[in-house]
């Protein structure tokens, strides 16, 4: 049976039989998608052993648009410090691990602030940690010499074992008084009720999310968790004042309109410059208390600038699970990095939310880079609210993505941008065995609809499915051996026209730059 959430069939029979079947499917898939992409694009064939993409000349730069109005956006400002590598500081005397509940001492170690180094060997945690503190970091000797676990039972649903950061506080606000159009760095307000606007703020752009906002996506009936309620979309900082004229340090992903009632606020991050490292880590428990919760991390940044989560690892103590639901999510943060993270199988894979292994969520320029996901539900996802854009998936791994449903049965399941548009993203030199989606949901998920625009796939492989059917534009730029899908065989390209550019199927490997991401650092 055709699947339409997943991509692929079903394959029965041997372990043979099945990579037969496989191989001919993905035959049958590549065609379909060469055929229906440009025409501008079909043709994969290469004379050359290195090739560019029509969309990235030699003489890119941010501005670069082709005749039929298709560009690249500059992605070289995601993660810690727009791209910096996160500091070392250094640490005092190593904690000792207790034998017994370490919730109490490692609270006040991490309220007190700066580097929390943890000893050699097993922490138990039975609570809950807050990192709120800036300039703190929590960290471990080493993956293979302190571990965390955690043994909370109950009350976790939505939140997570180690909470990181809060809500950022809006201090002011101001209208949009013009539009301004995708890639613009400038903004012009009205007046600003929060005293004055000076560089260096923080600020969010947002808008509500209008009947003609969502008549304009064909979302009319599907799309309505967050309708009629103001989106913050674009977390920046100000450059430069000038009358009504603000600039940002970021420019904007999408075109922003009157016609949704855009405004500024100021906000301020209260915990920014933190971090956790050099750790492993397990808070699963008993199989059926695990299900008895939903949407449980391990560590989540909320409302943090300039974050790390950085060389850490699930472990499994019984050879079995090594997370309840999910491991890492980053929630309203902006410039954060996730490097060297290695996260295994959830014990809850089922439906409302869990088994998200990597999850971003309302978030700008966080970077995702060197991480392997296994056994999660969505190993690598966007999920649930407007305003993720410019993320970078940058060098990840993704396998054994499995949907678990209400009586036991498993199937593949991909990783995707899984509700409510995330907008001008780059997922590059990575390997999907499982997969990846970026498509119209439909009514799935309260309302999903379109999940995402302008985003680019870049130099990506593996043995599982693309699936690319975006709102507007969205690229494929360079594969080797994916299943590439950019119209779904019974429903078309599921209102998303036009059909996403298509090029270099099977050529990803001689594509240069092989990162886009490290070209555009190096051009910027």
């Amino acid at each position: 049976m055709w699947s339409r959430a997943r991509g692929l069939p079903r394959a029965p029979g041997s372990l043979k039989k099945r990579r037969m079947w496989r191989a001919r499917w993905s035959l049958l898939l590549v065609a379909w998608s060469a055929c229906s992409a440009p025409p501008s694009t079909r043709d994969a064939s290469v004379a050359d052993p290195t090739w560019r993409s029509a969309l990235y000349p030699a003489w890119w730069t941010p501005s670069f648009t082709d005749d039929a109005g298709r560009f690249l956006h500059d992605f070289s400002y995601a993660g810690y410090e727009g791209g910096a590598a996160p500091p070392s500081p250094p640490a005092g005397a190593p904690l000792p691990a207790p034998s017994a509940d370490a919730t109490g001492l490692l609270q006040r170690a991490l309220d007190d602030g700066g580097v929390v180094l943890l000893g050699p060997g097993t922490w138990r945690i039975d609570g809950v940690l807050q990192l709120t503190a800036p300039h703190t970091v929590l960290r471990g000797s080493g993956v293979d010499r302190t571990t965390l676990i955690f043994t909370k039972r109950s009350g976790l649903d939505g939140t997570a074992n180690v909470r990181i950061g809060s809500a950022p506080r809006v201090t002011g606000e101001a209208p949009l008084v013009q539009g301004a159009a995708a890639r613009d760095g400038t903004v012009v307000i009205g007046p600003f009720d929060g005293g004055v606007l000076s560089a260096g703020d923080d600020v969010v752009v947002g808008w509500e999310i209008t009947p003609g906002f969502v008549e304009a996506h064909g979302m009319t009936g599907t799309w309505r968790a967050f309708n009629d309620t103001w989106q913050p979309m674009f977390w920046r900082t100000v450059t430069r004042v000038e009358g009504a004229a603000v600039t940002l340090d970021v420019p904007l992903r999408s075109d922003v309109l009157l016609r949704d009632r855009p405004t500024l606020r100021r906000v301020a991050h209260g915990t920014h410059h933190v971090g956790v490292e050099h750790l492993s880590f397990t808070n699963a428990i008993e199989p059926a208390q695990a299900l008895s919760m939903s949407q449980v991390a391990v560590f989540e940044l909320s409302g943090v600038k300039d974050g790390f989560v950085r060389e850490v690892r699930s472990i499994a103590l019984d050879g079995g699970a090594h997370v309840q639901s999910g491991g890492v999510r980053v929630h309203q943060s902006r410039r954060v990095t996730v490097s060297g993270a290695s996260l295994g199988r959830a014990q809850h894979r089922g439906s409302g939310g869990n088994g998200y292994l990597f999850e971003v969520r309302q978030s700008n320029e966080v970077l995702f880079q060197d991480c392997q996901g296994r056994e999660g539900r969505h190993n690598f996802i966007q999920n649930w609210g407007f305003g993720t854009s410019g993320c970078v998936w940058q060098r990840v791994h993704s396998e054994g993505g499995v949907s678990e449903g209400p009586f036991g049965s498993n199937a593949r399941s991909f990783s995707e941008f899984h509700h409510s548009l995330a907008t001008a993203n780059l997922i590059e030199d990575s390997t999907f065995e499982d997969g990846f989606a970026i498509v119209n949901r439909g009514g799935e998920s309260t309302g999903a609809g379109h999940t995402g625009t302008q985003n680019v796939f870049w130099n990506v492989r593996g043995a599982g499915a693309l699936r690319s059917m975006q709102f507007g534009w969205g690229y494929v730029i360079g594969t080797d051996a994916l299943t590439v899908e950019v119209k779904d065989l019974f429903f078309g390209d599921l209102g998303t026209q036009p059909v996403d550019w298509v090029e270099g199927l099977d050529a990803g490997s001689s594509l240069l730059p092989r990162s886009l991401l490290d070209d555009q650092r190096a051009r910027r």
